[in-house]
């Protein structure tokens, strides 16, 4: 085999993995398109389909050969499997980093676990925001609102599926906000944001004499990336704003 035909070969693997790595979309488009189109669809089919074919499909394939392929082309991949009560809880987290990233007119798009579909069911969402959010909506349409309403019922879904799965849940109520004060592992923390794929970056609360070493304690223990929201219980993180 020749050497242009080893290399036409090698993209054609290439672009073929591509295209497997990335199937969920479509499968995500079909199913919006699905939901639009039935005129019985209720808000709650739609957000099924964003929590099942745009978030868990793309993020924690039940495929491994597709997570595989998606690890090899850099997008964010959940390493462990859909039992994993992480999994859940940084998908409500993320919501949190999206709400934010809204308020702020921050792109969300292809961002780790938060709701990067969002932008994909923009344009035609607005052809249903009467059935969808009711009259006033669509005759007086709030962009954040719906958007936030929408990142609230993920959440819920993702709380739902603690529920189902018998995992601890976190109070949907009182989650840990940007800016928050509290103990972590012993050390006066804030939390300096909200990351878009669910986790905490933890910051030494204040310059005490030990700054330095909380700093090099924070990263041991968060292995040098945002806490785990798992990481963080009410009973050792007091929120103090």
């Amino acid at each position: 085999m020749s050497e242009t035909a080893e290399l036409s070969l090698k993209q054609r693997v290439e672009r073929e993995q591509k295209e497997k790595a990335h199937a969920w979309n479509d499968l995500f488009d079909s199913a919006v398109d699905a939901v639009y189109k039935d005129p019985n669809s209720t808000l709650k089919d739609l957000i099924e389909v964003i929590f099942i074919q745009g978030t868990l499909d793309r993020i924690a394939p039940l495929d491994h050969s597709i997570k595989i392929l998606r690890e090899k082309f850099h997008k964010c991949v959940w390493p462990g499997t859909r039992d994993d009560a992480e999994l859940y809880w940084r998908i409500i987290y993320s919501m949190e980093f999206s709400k934010h990233a809204i308020e702020k007119n921050w792109s969300i798009a292809g961002m780790d676990y938060c709701l990067a579909v969002l932008p994909a069911i923009y344009p035609m969402l607005w052809d249903h925001v009467a059935r969808f959010f009711g009259q006033e909506q669509y005759d007086n349409p709030n962009t954040n609102y719906i958007f936030n309403a929408m990142l609230r019922k993920v959440q819920e879904r993702a709380f739902q599926e603690l529920k189902n799965l018998e995992l601890p849940y976190p109070d949907l109520d009182n989650l840990i906000s940007w800016g928050a004060k509290g103990d972590f592992h012993g050390i006066p923390v804030k939390v300096d944001r909200i990351c878009s794929d669910g986790s905490l970056w933890l910051v030494p609360a204040e310059k005490q004499k030990k700054y330095g070493k909380n700093i090099q304690k924070l990263g041991e223990l968060t292995n040098y990336n945002g806490a785990s929201p798992l990481q963080i219980h009410s009973e050792d993180f007091v929120l103090t704003t």
